[in-house]
């Protein structure tokens, strides 16, 4: 695991402009594939179920979406759910960049190996919550962060429950992760 400087202030606003973002909105970030096994749709019917949050929430869906599964998603939930903005940027080579925009990363697939967008984004000190797959209970090391996989209602608590924590309490958690993942080789 790479031992990367966490970002600060001015790589959010930098990252955030790059996308489009307010820089006092919520961000969360989901990285990966957008493919059935990444379970997607799980985490967009979580978002959905959040409510409205001052300042706004914006999902960042950041992967390859040239598939047929991925229009159908987007045709569908096309730039809202619920209250808040979605964005879809598509495949990327700047992740590592990209990260210092959000104040969460999300992992909602229902079968995973050793996810390594959790490891990456645990080592920039961005917080992480998941599903209970392969190796992702593990890394997060935090059972209560981590949710069952295809369990819409107790991924939008968390959410919730970490949208509503104040920045310095999200990056503690982010800092405690890191020290956790850069245990790793």
């Amino acid at each position: 695991i790479p031992d990367v400087a966490p970002a600060g202030i001015e790589d959010r606003l930098r990252a955030r402009a790059a996308l489009g973002l307010d820089s006092a909105g919520l961000v969360i970030g989901r990285i990966g594939r957008v493919h059935p096994v990444q379970d997607l749709p799980t985490l967009l019917r979580a978002v959905a179920q959040l409510p409205e949050h001052d300042p706004p929430v914006t999902l960042v869906v950041v992967g390859s979406d040239e598939s047929d599964y991925a229009d159908a998603l987007r045709r569908r939930w096309g730039d809202r759910a619920g209250w808040a903005e979605l964005r879809w940027v598509g495949a990327r080579r700047d992740v590592g960049d990209l990260l210092a925009a959000f104040d969460i990363t999300v992992s909602s697939s229902y079968s995973e190996a050793f996810p390594n967008v959790v490891a990456e984004s645990m080592a920039h000190a961005v917080p992480v919550i998941g599903t209970d797959v392969g190796d992702t209970a593990l890394l997060i090391g935090d059972p209560d962060l981590v949710v069952p996989p295809e369990a819409p209602g107790a991924l939008a608590d968390l959410l919730h429950k970490l949208l509503s924590a104040s920045e310095a309490d999200r990056r503690r958690i982010g800092s405690l992760q890191r020290d956790v993942v850069l245990g790793y080789s």
